[in-house]
């Protein structure tokens, strides 16, 4: 019997190895390293096996507590997720049909506004998201009243 224990925790861990990365094989091999040890001190089979399982299971129990948050990998913002937040000023008015370019990083973005409004050249722009292959960006600035709405002309003002 002794060789039935020493068997699974080696055929445990060759699964564990042969299996990309989840960590679960490697807990039955201590398991079954705990059921060697009931062995090995006279313990009959029933409680070999459920000493198989209680290692096992609290060998993942507490493992998983102290290796989760090491296993947990960040996301890593690549080419326009890094954009998101940037701000720029644009060298040319941007409104819903153009087809404004804009250096960023090195590379050459095609721009939208949020909202299809509008935006002169020369504003401070905020890119918001991705939308396709266009960066979506809206006006940090508060837009000039002539982007917003038209100024009435003086002889278009009411009188006194």
């Amino acid at each position: 019997m002794n060789y039935f224990w020493i068997a699974l925790a080696i055929i445990m861990l060759v699964l564990e190895l042969i299996t990309p990365g989840n960590l679960i094989f490697v807990w039955f091999s201590v398991g079954a390293l705990g059921g060697l040890a009931a062995r090995a001190l006279g313990a009959g089979l029933p409680l070999q096996i459920i000493l198989f399982a209680a290692v096992s299971l609290v060998s993942l129990l507490l493992a998983r507590r102290f290796l989760w948050k090491k296993l947990q990998t960040k996301p890593v913002a690549t080419n326009a997720d890094r954009l998101i937040g940037r701000t720029f000023r644009l060298s040319q008015p941007l409104t819903q049909d153009s087809m404004v370019r804009e250096a960023m990083e090195g590379d050459s973005w095609l721009l939208a506004p949020l909202n299809n409004q509008t935006i002169p050249a020369g504003t401070l722009v905020r890119v918001d998201r991705l939308s396709g292959v266009r960066l979506v960006v809206t006006p940090v600035d508060p837009l000039p009243v002539s982007a917003a709405a038209p100024r009435p002309q003086a002889d278009q003002l009411p009188k006194e």
